[in-house]
């Protein structure tokens, strides 16, 4: 772990700061989020689900590289920490669930199904990876990086799809008289 507390001491900083900035992006596009209609009365909608899933691609590989740093000559912080974050992130992209759900998605549609589902995926290596007693901080570090990569993603998709016209503007608008 020693030579390895370099690329963690970074990379914990560099995800809060994502997950600010992220918080940020919330703030200014509440009130679309907000207003967007949930599929039942007291639910929460896609877009408040899909906000909550991008602040979890910054916020667990975040905190679990800040606790790592606690004591890095141990491997059994690291382990645990890595497994109960890795299972709290699962959990949280299965709740937010597939971002889209309609019969013909788009191509960014369909990138975001796939990079939900490889999310998952990710999750379930690293908490696995942390069980066995091997050195495996580096290949952690690895998927790690790839997690906020592909928050990074969609977060850059719903940032852009909150600032998407309602409305296409007719190609010939009638003349004014």
């Amino acid at each position: 772990m020693l030579t390895l507390a370099g690329f963690y001491t970074a990379f914990s900083p560099a995800c809060i700061s994502l997950l600010g900035l992220w918080l940020v992006v919330i703030q200014i596009n509440a009130g679309h989020w907000l207003n967007q209609p949930a599929p039942e009365t007291g639910s929460i909608s896609p877009a408040q689900k899909q906000a909550y899933a991008v602040a979890l691609y910054f916020a667990a590989p975040g905190t679990m590289s800040l606790l790592a740093l606690i004591d890095p000559t141990s491997t059994v912080t690291w382990r645990v920490v890595f497994i109960i974050i890795s299972v709290l992130g699962l959990a949280g992209m299965l709740w937010s669930g597939s971002p889209h759900r309609r019969r013909h998605p788009d191509a960014l549609e369909v990138s975001d199904q796939v990079v939900h589902w490889l999310a998952i995926g990710l999750y379930v290596a690293i908490a696995v990876l942390a069980v066995p007693p091997l050195q495996t901080l580096r290949i952690e570090g690895v998927l790690l990086t790839v997690l906020m990569l592909l928050g990074v993603h969609l977060a850059l998709l719903l940032m852009f799809a909150a600032r998407a016209p309602r409305d296409k503007p007719a190609a010939n608008p009638p003349p004014a008289n």
